[in-house]
Parts: structure tokens; sequence; C-alpha cells
């Protein structure tokens, strides 16, 4: 494998896979994709289907333990429901802190559990579909440029 997509079954993730099997070919491109207790369970559905189309190797693994205890209102377990406001709005009564639908530091967890997966499938290149949209104002902040330059150093020092 030379590559590793972490792939939600989104638009962004899917738009890397695309990017990931132009650039290195079926063969060589690995699609993770990782439940973490979200509620939508859609996206998992159609990574599977989309992995298959593509012809990539697709793997699974389950985080959710981790956010068990979280009140996150993208979680299962949450007794919050998910906002229908735009960031903007969500962001001007949050006092500066992240929006109700932030998963704390799930693209950190995420990222380093890619990391050992692809070296151990010898991948050299892990795509992440995590857009500066998303860290605006602080909505998400484990999409911001910092912290993708941050655990970009922390994976490759590791």
């Amino acid at each position: 494998m030379k590559a590793m997509v972490l792939f939600s079954g989104g638009v962004d993730s899917t738009t890397c896979l695309g990017i990931a099997v132009d650039r290195y070919g079926a063969d060589e491109v690995l699609a993770l994709s990782i439940s973490y207790g979200q509620k939508h369970q859609k996206e998992i559905e159609a990574a599977g289907k989309i992995a298959a189309y593509y012809g990539v190797t697709w793997k699974q693994l389950d985080l959710s333990i981790i956010f068990a205890n979280s009140n996150c209102s993208l979680l299962t377990g949450s007794t919050e429901e998910i906002p229908q406001e735009s960031y903007a709005e969500q962001l001007s009564h949050t006092n500066g802190k992240p929006v109700s639908t932030y998963v704390p530091f799930r693209n950190g967890l995420f990222l380093a559990s890619a990391a050992s997966i692809a070296l151990s499938y010898g991948c050299e290149v892990i795509f992440y579909g995590a857009h500066s949209d998303d860290a605006a104002g602080n909505a998400y902040p484990d999409c911001s440029d910092a912290f993708n330059q941050a655990m970009n150093q922390a994976i490759f020092l590791g």
C-alpha cells in the first residue's frame, strides 16, 4: 500500500479517495473508516459501497468506547439534538468555545490511529479530508491549520 485515506464516506473524504486512487491506483490505496459512536451510520454504510466501487481495500476501526461519556450532540449517547443552525449562528452562543457537534480531539485520535495502521500496511501518505471552513471561529479546533501542522509533525516524528 502506498496511501491511506481516512474515509468517512462523506463528500470530503470521498474526494480524497478519488484523488488517492487517481494518483496511486486502487491496489495501492487503503480506506480506513472509523466508528466513534456517531448518530449517522449512513456515512459508514456509504463508505463501504464507495470503497467497493473504487476497488480499494477497506478497513474499519471502532473507537466508540473513547467517546462513550461525551455529550457531544453528534453521538448516540447524547441528550442533545444536532443543531440545524450555521456555524456562525451556533458560535454566537458559545463564547468562543467549539460548537456542540465538536467531538473532543476526534481528528487527533483518528490521525494517530491512522498513522499506526498506515505504518503496518507500508503506506507512505495519509489523506485526510478536514477543511478550514470547519475550523472557522473555533467551531472545530481539530480542523485548524495549526492543528493539522502539529499532527503532521507528530506523525512524522513518530
